[in-house]
């Protein structure tokens, strides 16, 4: 059991920064094999994250109207998650939209700084975002509480299904090591969105993988794998994907 606990609590303190009782066990001194094992509880750290957002939007878009609650709501996961993926996501996309070759769009994600590509994607992200959010989550609050795991399960199957980009980095540390049992604990969470909506919520799950293979590949066949600047960009972008799908799938 503390084996199970001490796996959870590394998801929670990479993932998030949420204040943790217990910060001396997982973090301050790293455990490669943890770490690793540890990937199958992003899905189910979403659902916390989900958790957090869904309460604190309940009072929200009663006091506010939905495009203030709904900026609220951002800026809250942002807190959060302390910016961790919009953060892949800038550098990913300066990289990927450099049109350099291999190497140089390598060096340019793992530069610190943003160019234009990077403040665009985020911009457009976020806008779309917020505009989706002040849309549905009025409708189907649920949303909120499913969106980040569906984002954080993308990120699995990347791990799971992509080789690293380079030879040191995160994504060497855990890329292809995650055994079918814990992506099979990991694909457990979507059990939520399919209990909730049935048939939508089947609709929806399959337009996200499909989309995110292809943004997946996309990155795979440009750099040659992916790094953990890759996971961020497509755990942001499946939180969009998720949205849109709901909005379209939801009207049907």
């Amino acid at each position: 059991m503390q084996k199970i606990w001490l796996e959870w609590e590394t998801a929670v303190q990479f993932l998030t920064r949420i204040p943790w009782p217990t910060p001396h066990l997982s973090l301050q001194k790293f455990d490669a094999d943890r770490f690793v094992r540890s990937v199958k509880w992003y899905p189910y750290v979403g659902i916390l994250i989900g958790g957090i957002l869904y309460v604190f939007a309940c009072g929200l878009y009663r006091w506010f109207p939905a495009p203030v609650a709904s900026i609220l709501v951002l800026l809250a996961e942002i807190a959060i998650t302390g910016g961790l993926h919009l953060d892949g996501l800038m550098d990913t996309a300066d990289g990927m939209m450099s049109g350099r070759d291999r190497e140089r769009k390598l060096e340019i994600m793992k530069d610190s700084r943003v160019g234009a590509m990077g403040v665009i994607a985020f911009v457009s992200l976020f806008a779309l975002k917020w505009s989706l959010l002040s849309e549905v989550s009025v409708k189907f609050p649920l949303l909120l509480l499913i969106m980040p795991s569906i984002g954080r399960l993308t990120m699995v199957w990347a791990i799971a299904k992509y080789p690293p980009a380079r030879r040191e980095g995160m994504g060497v540390s855990i890329a292809g090591r995650l055994s079918s049992t814990q992506l099979l604990a990991a694909n457990l969470a979507l059990i939520l969105p399919l209990a909730v909506w049935q048939l939508h919520g089947v609709l929806i799950v399959l337009v996200c993988a499909a989309v995110m293979w292809a943004f997946a590949s996309w990155i795979y066949r440009s750099i040659g794998g992916l790094t953990g600047d890759s996971y961020g960009f497509l755990c942001e972008t499946a939180e969009v994907v998720f949205l849109l799908a709901s909005v379209g799938i939801m009207a049907i």
